[in-house]
């Protein structure tokens, strides 16, 4: 949306242009720090200015987004970091896709219903550049009894909605069976998901 990163009224929020740009340049080298929590932490904090694309670097060694998709799919990383990190990545949308994808395909169903709802949130607003590694989870989520919820399903729907015809060719032989879903709202979403694909349904 446009505001400063931080709080409003906080030190981040009142810093000029080229303080900003001095304090994304600091976070840039956090990227690399040895200790991951500060590393997660950079990525994190830059999301915003990826989302807007302004005060960054000509150049990043690594990209926030690779830092969060890095840490996020380790086995031991805590539910409260995958939140974090995929709520991060929803931020910057599109910006995200080439970076984070591929963890976010890995997350869709792995975790608690928390954790995964944030990751199908996430490959809503990264979008169809995410199809390629992102459409053949969610095709298992949308019809997922076992470890799935029906607000799950929904959700995985209307995630195959965004990403449209790009997920086709995975997505849609479950969103048929997700058509027959005895939740009326999984059944109404899987619908739309299925006509946003066009003819490549």
């Amino acid at each position: 949306d446009g505001n400063p990163y931080g709080p409003e009224g906080g030190a981040i929020h009142l810093m000029n242009e080229e303080q900003e740009r001095d304090h994304v340049d600091m976070l840039k080298y956090r990227l690399l720090d040895r200790d991951p929590t500060r590393r997660f932490k950079a990525g994190v904090a830059m999301a915003s200015y990826i989302a807007d694309q302004m005060y960054l670097p000509d150049e990043m060694e690594l990209h926030p987004a690779a830092v969060l998709a890095e840490i996020m799919v380790k086995p031991k990383t805590h539910k409260t970091a995958v939140i974090d990190g995929a709520r991060a990545l929803a931020v910057m949308g599109e910006y995200a896709a080439e970076y984070a994808s591929d963890a976010l395909g890995q997350l869709v169903n792995r975790g608690d219903p928390d954790a995964r709802f944030e990751i199908i949130r996430a490959i809503q607003r990264v979008g169809p550049r995410s199809a390629d590694k992102t459409a053949p989870a969610l095709a298992i989520a949308v019809i997922d009894d076992d470890l799935g919820t029906p607000f799950l399903r929904y959700q995985a729907a209307l995630a195959l909605e965004v990403l449209g015809r790009a997920a086709a060719p995975v997505a849609v032989e479950s969103l048929a069976k997700a058509v027959a879903d005895p939740d009326t709202d999984v059944h109404n979403q899987a619908c739309r998901a299925l006509r946003a694909m066009g003819d490549a349904a």
